[in-house]
């Protein structure tokens, strides 16, 4: 009895080793790769999002002969790491955005003018023993709306080393360009409000002052909100021109208008070395609520 207790257990055994050995096997499915064997890829390491490219988004300006600078990181992909330097050589890919364009027809995208960036071509060094290396290029905005979209690629050429593979799925860097309005944002907001009647007394004594942080938000490429006067009801359009100049528009108000109707020389304007916006309007002609405002860039 005991001898057959033994050979059940060591069948037991044995059938237990057996099913899990299947079963790890097919569960896992593990691949033993020869890592010896395995070739030195270089490759654009920021991974694209499901539509197939990065993002890069860049202050809006006036000034035609302002940049701003967007890094792009090449990468080393290996097991292994390289003993000597390795000089990669990148160029923009026009037609890459040209054929991603008719791949993607209502994407909506443009091919951005090289006319805008001061590097269409170059080379970067990954120095040895390390894996990445980074170029950057200046991109100037001026010209560029909201509501463009635009895109540029950059591909790998090639390297000084013959045993060093380009990568066929990240050899090319797809990137978005757009622009944010550039005075768009968190300010301190001082106001004054002069009532005709309600108490005060127009220039020095303001019937209510508020003193605070806004929101200045986006409406397009030169025109933010905000609210009008004291209130959350209503908003007022603040709009910079390109000679700094700033126009006021009240879209759910006729009887609001720009200016101080008391002080012709109140003007709108924007001082582009300090970021503070001046503004004035009043509503009511007849019996004018009169409002200063100055937004102080936080």
């Amino acid at each position: 009895m005991k001898t057959f207790n033994k050979l059940l257990f060591v069948l037991a055994t044995f059938v237990m080793l057996f099913t899990t050995s299947c079963l790890d096997d097919s569960m896992v499915d593990i691949q033993v790769e020869d890592f010896a064997g395995s070739p030195y890829i270089v490759d654009f390491n920021e991974l694209p999002n499901s539509a197939g490219y990065i993002r890069r988004s860049f202050e809006m300006t006036n000034d035609p002969t302002k940049a701003f600078p967007a890094a792009f990181r090449i990468n080393l992909s290996s097991p292994w790491q390289l003993k000597k330097d390795l000089v990669v050589t990148f160029q923009i890919d026009e037609a890459a955005v040209n054929e991603y364009i008719t791949d993607n027809p209502t994407s909506g995208f443009q091919l951005l003018s090289t006319s805008k960036l001061d590097v269409t071509q170059g080379q970067v060094t990954i120095p040895a023993g390390q894996r990445e290396a980074e170029f950057t290029v200046n991109l100037k905005t001026a010209g560029i709306a909201i509501e463009d979209k635009y895109m540029i690629a950059f591909s790998i050429t090639g390297t000084d080393n013959p045993d060093v593979l380009i990568s066929g799925n990240y050899g090319t860097q797809y990137c978005a360009i757009g622009v944010k309005n550039f005075f768009a944002g968190q300010y301190r907001r001082k106001l004054s409000y002069f009532h005709p009647t309600a108490g005060g007394t127009y220039p020095d004594s303001p019937y209510t002052t508020r003193d605070g942080e806004v929101t200045l938000s986006t409406v397009d490429a030169t025109t933010c909100d905000e609210w009008l006067g004291v209130w959350t009801s209503d908003k007022v359009y603040i709009t910079i021109n390109p000679d700094n100049s700033v126009d006021l528009t009240f879209p759910t108000r006729t009887d609001a208008f720009e200016g101080d109707p008391k002080d012709p020389s109140k003007e709108c304007h924007y001082d582009p070395n300090t970021g503070i916006i001046y503004v004035y309007y009043a509503y009511n002609s007849a019996a004018p609520r009169i409002f200063w405002a100055e937004y102080i860039p936080l």
